[in-house]
């Protein structure tokens, strides 16, 4: 038991953890146009692009089921600018098995005209749930968005 504590200790050097946060949450989460945000389960989800909506900025996902469940994916815990949304986010159900679907996303204005004239980040979580059941099945947390 006693060569065990030192080995554990040995590879987890004081000086390795600081240079692992030194990148922003910004950098590290911020998703690219063509991203694969989610790839297990058999369902795929990739950012396309973003578009200015009418109400807000528009994000566009595409959804790959080839899961034995029919999905439900939205997107949940939205905040803009760091402050919490109330009607921002966006949703797609009865995803069959071996369908695809297009997830938009949007910021609505109502959502950030208090605190800012055109938001500068939006951070979320994707939730996967069985559409029948709405067990979850998974879930994708912490996701940055930088808004052009």
């Amino acid at each position: 038991n006693d060569t065990n504590n030192p080995t554990v200790e040995t590879p987890t050097p004081d000086v390795n953890e600081p240079e692992s946060e030194v990148p922003s949450v910004d950098e590290s989460f911020e998703l690219k146009e063509g991203q694969v945000v989610y790839n297990n389960n058999g369902i795929t989800i990739t950012y396309l692009k973003q578009e200015e909506g009418l109400l807000g900025p528009k994000f566009n996902f595409y959804i790959v089921n080839n899961s034995e469940h029919t999905l439900w994916v939205s997107v949940t815990n939205v905040y803009i600018d760091g402050v919490q949304a109330d009607l921002s986010g966006g949703g797609v159900s009865d995803i069959e098995s071996g369908k695809k679907a297009y997830l938009e996303f949007t910021l609505w204005e109502s959502d950030y005209e208090d605190f800012t004239n055109y938001p500068s980040e939006v951070e979320f979580d994707i939730t996967i749930r069985d559409d029948w059941t709405c067990d979850l099945i998974d879930e994708v947390e912490d996701l940055i968005l930088k808004v052009k």
